[in-house]
């Protein structure tokens, strides 16, 4: 465990990585969301959240599903802020 291998008590802040549209389902199938609550609850992990690569709608979901995530890394490119193509 990386605790283990830093000798650090706690881990201050948990990415779960990468979260979309096609990989969500493995995340509550596998109850990742409970054991990251367990593991808040034991001190292992001090905050926790997610990257996210998919629709604002999707995002909104997820928080109302998980509000106790206590952060969100939202992938950004200014430069194609306006492309039709994204947006």
């Amino acid at each position: 465990m990386s605790l283990e291998r830093t000798g650090a008590g706690y881990i201050d802040f948990y990415l779960l990585h990468g979260i979309d549209e096609g990989n969500i389902g493995n995340f509550n199938r596998y109850g990742i969301w409970d054991y990251m609550k367990e593991l808040k609850a034991e001190g292992l992990i001090r905050h926790y959240g997610f990257s996210f690569h998919s629709t604002p709608e999707h995002l909104e979901q997820l928080l109302t599903d998980h509000p106790d995530v206590e952060f969100v890394q939202l992938q950004i490119n200014y430069a194609d802020w306006e492309d039709p193509l994204i947006c």
